[in-house]
């Protein structure tokens, strides 16, 4: 499950009044987060790392939303901790969940985003009880803002399936990966291209359990669904 909202955030620029400049027009802030991205993708985590600052800065300057600000935080963050800056990025998440205190359901689902963030950051970093006290909240709050059964809810579930992989909890990584899985293939349908990253993880961990016929099975699915 990627962690960076990029095309969701896009929409949310349009009403900035500049860009990385301070004087530049909306579409140059959506260039600049494309730009970003594409950095991303190909692993110069630096360079998005630097647009995105740019961005950020751009902002500030003309006091947009605090949720315009914690969107574009939580954006480079992710460039952070891609690119290894692990301090670097659990500040910006941090700030970026500070500004999304209180509001409606788009802020709430928005730190959703940012607390499965800093919590898949805490896992990497083997920090497993904050990790999994962030990914807890997340899971909680976004059941009470989506609802139980809507892919928001997935992607927690398979967060925690991976801390609990980290920490060599097998049995309830199953449990947590198969509610994953059962929840995208309810949302969206068995054939659906979300589901192939949920079976591969579950794929994975039937390995570690030696489970190889089940793990077998799973694979022979996706690659036929890739065809």
């Amino acid at each position: 499950m990627p962690r960076a909202p990029w095309t969701c955030f896009l929409a949310l620029l349009a009403c900035a009044a500049c860009a990385v400049s301070l004087r530049a027009q909306p579409f140059e802030l959506d260039r600049e987060v494309a730009e970003a991205a594409a950095d991303q993708d190909r692993g110069d985590c630096a360079a998005a790392e630097s647009r995105l600052r740019a961005v950020v800065q751009a902002l500030q300057a003309t006091q947009a939303t605090e949720e315009r600000i914690a969107q574009a935080l939580n954006l480079l963050a992710s460039a952070c901790h891609d690119g290894g800056k692990y301090r670097e990025a659990e500040e910006f998440y941090r700030e970026a969940l500070r500004r999304l205190d209180g509001g409606g359901a788009g802020r709430s689902l928005a730190r959703v985003r940012v607390l499965n963030n800093l919590g898949n950051l805490k896992c990497e970093t083997a920090d497993y009880p904050e990790a999994e006290q962030l990914l807890e909240d997340a899971l909680a709050l976004a059941a009470a803002t989506a609802g139980r059964d809507r892919p928001q809810v997935a992607t927690c579930w398979n967060n925690l399936g991976r801390l609990r992989l980290e920490q060599d909890r097998l049995d309830e990584a199953e449990e947590m990966y198969t509610q994953a899985h059962a929840l995208l293939e309810k949302h969206f349908g068995p054939k659906h291209p979300h589901l192939t990253a949920a079976r591969n993880n579950l794929a994975a961990l039937y390995r570690e359990q030696g489970k190889l016929a089940e793990a077998e099975a799973l694979q022979r699915q996706v690659i036929e669904e890739l065809k």
